[in-house]
């Protein structure tokens, strides 16, 4: 299914700059962990990025990241390991981002079964509380969700200053980048550019 993400202006507008000065690149299916081992590499480079959806939802607005349980590479500055998580920040049409893809996400099937075999080896999915709405007249209320995959398709962003919280005040530049993630995805949530689906969808195919 589609979501919803937040839309979180704020941080989007200070890594404006660092989006104008990046090369953009081939979009291409990659996995988290991909993009953890080579943060340099794909910031500022549109990418359909697959990994398992993270998602804190309330009545009003659902915030998300993509994540994998391990790297083979982890990220680490300043002594820090930083989780294997991208934030998804949603935005309306390209104002705050002129160099942000304006096509839709189309999804290769055959690219995506490819990439959760790698996924699932490390990565599991388990049950997650969400806000769901009432029927009739029951009020809304929380409930155990299963976990689902999710690929949302735009841009990368990487703060090469990156600084862990706790080794840093809050004035300095990188400081705990993306909610306390180390990179930012950032997505057309006009164009339903981020979307999740249930591991079933993408079963490996047995031999008859």
């Amino acid at each position: 299914m589609s979501r919803t993400v937040a839309t979180i202006v704020g941080p989007l507008l200070m890594v404006t700059g660092l989006i104008a000065q990046a090369v953009n690149g081939t979009e291409k299916l990659v996995t988290v962990c991909d993009i953890i081992a080579a943060p340099d590499e794909y910031s500022g480079k549109t990418v359909a990025l697959l990994g398992r959806a993270d998602c804190s939802s309330n009545l009003n607005d659902t915030s998300c990241f993509l994540a994998e349980d391990q790297c083979p590479h982890p990220l680490v500055t300043h002594g820090h390991r930083w989780p294997a998580k991208i934030w998804i920040e949603g935005v309306h049409g390209d104002e705050f981002s002129p160099q942000l893809s304006g096509e839709q996400l189309v999804v290769n099937e055959s690219a995506v079964s490819e990439k959760l075999v790698l996924i699932r080896r490390s990565t599991k999915l388990g049950f997650h509380k969400e806000m769901v709405s009432g029927t009739d007249d029951k009020k809304p209320k929380w409930a155990n969700l299963k976990d689902e995959w999710g690929i949302a398709y735009g841009m990368l962003v990487f703060h090469p200053k990156l600084k862990p919280r706790d080794n840093c005040s809050g004035r300095d530049e990188g400081c705990g980048r993306w909610n306390e993630t180390p990179l930012m995805l950032v997505v057309r949530q006009d164009l339903n550019n981020f979307t999740t689906f249930p591991d079933e969808k993408y079963q490996p195919q047995t031999k008859q």
